[in-house]
This record gives C-alpha cells, structure tokens and sequence, in this order.
C-alpha cells in the first residue's frame, strides 16, 4: 500500500470517527459522550479513538465543529453567478434538504448550550453564527442593489429575524414539539426568507 493510500484511509477512518461522535452527542449531548459511546457508534476500539485523538474533549470539540463545517459548505460556488433571489432560495434548499435533519438540528442545539458552559467552544459557535449571517447579508444587500429585494427592516435586522426562524424551527425538532419534515421545512423557509427580504418577483 502507497503512503498516499494509507494517509487516505486514515483521513477515511478519523472522519468516520467524528461522524460517529456528531451522532453520539446528538443522542446523548455533548457532556455525556464517553469514548466507549464512541467506540461502539463507530464499531473500533477506544485505543484507535486514543491513536487519532489525545482526550475525549478534543474528539467531541472537533467533532461540533465537523458537524457545523459540513453545513457550511453546503453553500459552495456552484450558484454565486445567479441572481440574489435565486440563490437565497439555493442556499435555503441545500441546508434544509437534508435526512439527518434531527440531528443537525440537535447538534446545533447541543453546540449552543455547550457553549454556555465552555468557553472554548464560545468563538467556536460565534465563528459558525457569523458565517450564518453574514452568507445571507451578502446575498440581501446584493438583491437589494439589484432591485429584487426590498426588506421591510434594516437589512441586518432582516437576517437576524431569519437566523432567529432557523434557530426556533431547529429547537422545536430536537426537543420534538414538531416533526422533522424536510419537504415542508423546506418549502415553509424559502417562503418566509423570500417575505422577509421583501422579494419583488411575483
């Protein structure tokens, strides 16, 4: 086997890993996750996690902030040559589209409240919020100098009333007040961005 393959199983084998943790602290939340929680999530033995990771701190920080650069990189190049409308809604259906739509939303959930108690994970979560926020103000600023939105309020205001939507949609599916429809959040969170931003287009 080459080094270049045996540094991809590798890489393979720890992001595996981190997946497994993301679901443990999902189902059982960030200070409740053990290594053994892992080792059997992700079927190897705690020596392997202990090989790839020093503490089990360090396992489940990186593994929140796998979770959230996942969802981040939902919003790739593939649609910035579009109009502002049109990549609000883009941008809408590629992180709301998703099965695992509980856990992302307990993930999220969990990071907040983990954040509260520890600060090192603070910047982590005001770093996540920021790219939030500031992906949407780019594209509302953008449709506004385009004409094909004209928001009501002040456009930051505009996107912290969206980041606000999002947040109270995912804590109601990971408490379950609501269940985790994927098609109707969807379609539900174009309408209400489109709303908010004051879309122009009929």
């Amino acid at each position: 086997m080459t080094d270049s393959s045996t540094g991809d199983l590798a890489s393979e084998r720890r992001e595996a890993i981190l997946l497994a943790t993301v679901r443990c602290i999902a189902r059982q939340g960030y200070d409740s996750v053990r290594l053994r929680d892992v080792s059997k999530e992700a079927g190897v033995s705690v020596g392997l996690l202990q090989h790839y990771f020093e503490t089990r701190d360090a396992l489940v920080d990186e593994a929140i902030t796998l979770g959230n650069d996942k969802l981040i990189a939902r919003w790739d190049d593939s649609f910035a040559d579009q109009s502002a409308h049109d990549r609000v809604i883009a941008s809408i259906r590629r992180v709301a589209a998703r099965p695992e739509l509980r856990d992302v939303s307990v993930l999220w959930v969990e990071f907040a409240r983990a954040s509260m108690r520890h600060e090192h994970l603070r910047e982590r979560h005001r770093a996540v919020y920021s790219a939030w926020q500031q992906h949407f103000l780019e594209i509302l600023e953008a449709g506004i100098a385009d004409g094909s939105f004209r928001p009501a309020l002040d456009p930051e205001d505009a996107v912290r009333a969206l980041m606000a939507y999002f947040d109270g949609y995912e804590l109601e599916v990971a408490t379950g007040v609501v269940q985790p429809d994927v098609q109707p959040f969807e379609d539900r969170s174009v309408a209400f961005a489109l709303a908010l931003f004051g879309s122009t287009r009929q």
